[in-house]
């Protein structure tokens, strides 16, 4: 018996313009990481964005709205020295996946998984979940 082939759905790629949209927006929220201002970050995150992240011996770091992280950032202060990385991992045409990883900021390390979705206002961040190393 011969199993039928299904027809695979047609795959768009990513323009170049939407690929530099994304990197633009989580720039943003980079260059507020470094500046350690949550107000050059905000315009990046859906106004409903989640955060996530939890320490390896399983107590909460982070959970729930993207609010607690804008207020973490109060008072902080600059970070200069820090080194950042950020690779598009996946995307469709209306949703993306993005790691950004961090060295020395603050004195710590990190790795974020962003999720965006292409909205009415553009490429928007709607959750962000990290790893501290």
């Amino acid at each position: 018996m011969e199993l039928s082939k299904q027809e695979e759905p047609e795959m768009k790629t990513l323009s170049v313009k939407d690929y530099k949209d994304i990197l633009a927006v989580v720039d943003l929220y980079v260059e507020g990481c470094k500046q350690g201002n949550a107000d050059i970050m905000r315009p990046a995150f859906d106004r409903q964005a989640v955060m996530f992240s939890y320490a390896p011996d399983g107590k909460v770091v982070a959970e729930g709205t993207i609010e607690h992280l804008f207020e973490g950032f109060k008072g902080m202060g600059p970070e200069h020295e820090s080194v950042w990385q950020i690779d598009v991992i996946d995307s469709t045409e209306t949703t993306a996946v993005v790691r950004v990883m961090a060295e020395n900021w603050h004195g710590v390390g990190f790795v974020d998984h962003h999720s965006l979705v292409k909205t009415d206002k553009g490429w928007k961040i709607v959750a962000k979940v990290y790893h501290t190393l």
